[in-house]
């Protein structure tokens, strides 16, 4: 009987590894999209005291998580409409936002839905930003991802704020 169990405790520790092996060698494409995006909100994220070697390295990771001709419009209440469009564009703004101090941004409640063919999926989330030089200031935004997959990685093509109903 203690062969039995000691053989039933070793199978299932070899399921158990054998599966975590494939979700980690072999993710999903609902993983490798929610990868992509935490790398993003990472990568959008700076604090005051940055370096400039760091600074170029996020903001041109910023840039090549995004498609050539990616384009943002974003709407954020008692601010202006913000188009972006292409990766340089968005590259200039990403540097000149770093004036602000100190930004957080972190991408909550994803809701990934991938087409049937694999090559383009629409990531719904809320957005959050802060500011830290203004405590007070919090801003949370639904917005709606269009990715392609671009060869083997997921790309960024188009971002957009979701009007509420």
């Amino acid at each position: 009987m203690k062969k039995w169990l000691v053989g039933a405790i070793f199978a299932a520790a070899l399921v158990v590894l054998g599966i975590w092996a494939w979700r980690t060698f072999f993710p999903n494409h609902e993983q490798l999209i929610r990868k992509r995006l935490l790398e993003v909100a990472t990568a959008a994220s700076f604090a005051a005291d940055e370096t400039p070697i760091i600074t170029m390295r996020n903001c041109q990771k910023l840039g090549s998580a995004c498609t050539p001709d990616v384009e943002i419009v974003v709407e954020v209440p008692g601010h202006s409409r913000e188009t972006i469009n292409g990766r340089e564009e968005l590259l200039q703004k990403a540097l000149a936002a770093r004036a602000l101090g100190t930004l957080k941004v972190a991408f909550l409640d994803l809701t990934v839905t991938v087409a049937p063919d694999k090559r383009s999926a629409v990531v719904t989330l809320t957005g959050k930003g802060q500011i830290a030089s203004e405590k007070d200031n919090l801003m949370v935004e639904e917005l709606k991802f269009t990715m392609k997959r671009v060869e083997d990685a997921w790309l960024i093509a188009r971002v957009e704020t979701v009007k509420p109903m």
